[in-house]
């Protein structure tokens, strides 16, 4: 647990610092990130050796996460090529619909996640505070959860999809996110000049709890499909990077989609 606690703490300090970075650095950062994910995912369901395909998800991850910029025509263009490249592939390929249906959902759920991290550090003028809003909404669930799984977890939450999880676990890190996100907003509302918009944060705290752990689910599900324990090595105690970007394929999109809609913060 120590080199668990240690590293994750590492990897959450790695990306506050990146996305500091309202520029290149933070678009070439997330685009690795997402590219390193993808690569991780396709070796665990086997199509590491679709080479074509590959390079297909690739691009489109990308696309997605380095083009930050990216307008509303532009990313409209680009899911109209992607799409159609996969069609005329199956159509003239000995590729499989379910080959083809897994590049297109692992490169769109990873990249189009990820991208999210982008599109929140540029919302102006306060897109720094946002996006680690999102982040400590899925690295800070995980905590909780793994510290009250092991001090009160006796029932199992899921064991079907995921033997050591508990309803303890979960309920543990739906609390504590809750908590560290008012925590959070406090600390923002002194430090800074901005006005806390608590009926945006309170509800969206409280979602962000819940996603966080929905994504941790569906990659524990996919491991146990795969069989394997963890989908790499690159981070210890952790696994791969999949492993530690599990729980924020969930929540950067909802708190960009969430944000659009009700401001957490007024200038």
């Amino acid at each position: 647990m120590k080199n668990r606690v240690i590293f994750g703490a590492l990897a959450l300090l790695i990306l506050i610092l990146v996305t500091c970075f309202d520029s290149n650095v933070l678009n070439f950062g997330v685009a690795i990130v997402a590219c390193i994910a993808i690569w991780e995912v396709f070796s665990a369901t086997k199509l590491e050796r679709k080479i074509p395909l590959i390079i297909i998800g690739f691009a489109a991850s990308l696309m997605f996460t380095y083009g930050g910029n990216l307008t509303e025509k532009s990313v409209t263009l680009f899911l109209f090529v992607f799409l159609s490249t996969l069609i005329i592939i199956y159509i003239f390929s000995k590729f499989t619909f379910a080959e083809i249906s897994q590049i297109l959902f692992i490169t769109i759920y990873i990249s189009f996640a990820l991208a999210c991290v982008v599109f929140l550090r540029k919302m102006n003028p306060n897109g720094e505070y946002i996006v680690w809003f999102a982040l400590f909404g899925a690295f800070v669930t995980d905590i909780f959860a793994m510290f009250a799984g092991n001090l009160f977890g006796k029932t199992k939450l899921l064991p079907e999809v995921s033997p050591k999880k508990t309803v303890a676990g979960a309920i543990g890190g739906w609390l504590g996110t809750s908590l560290t996100f008012v925590i959070y907003a406090i600390i923002i509302a002194n430090i800074t000049s901005l006005v806390v918009n608590w009926y945006s944060v309170v509800p969206l705290s409280l979602l962000c709890g819940i996603f966080s752990q929905l994504g941790d689910l569906a990659a524990s599900r996919l491991k146990r499909e795969c069989d394997i324990k963890d989908f790499g090595t690159l981070i210890p105690g952790h696994g791969g990077i999949m492993d530690r970007c599990d729980s924020i394929l969930l929540v950067a999109p909802l708190v960009f989609i969430w944000v659009l809609y009700f401001p957490m913060f007024i200038v």
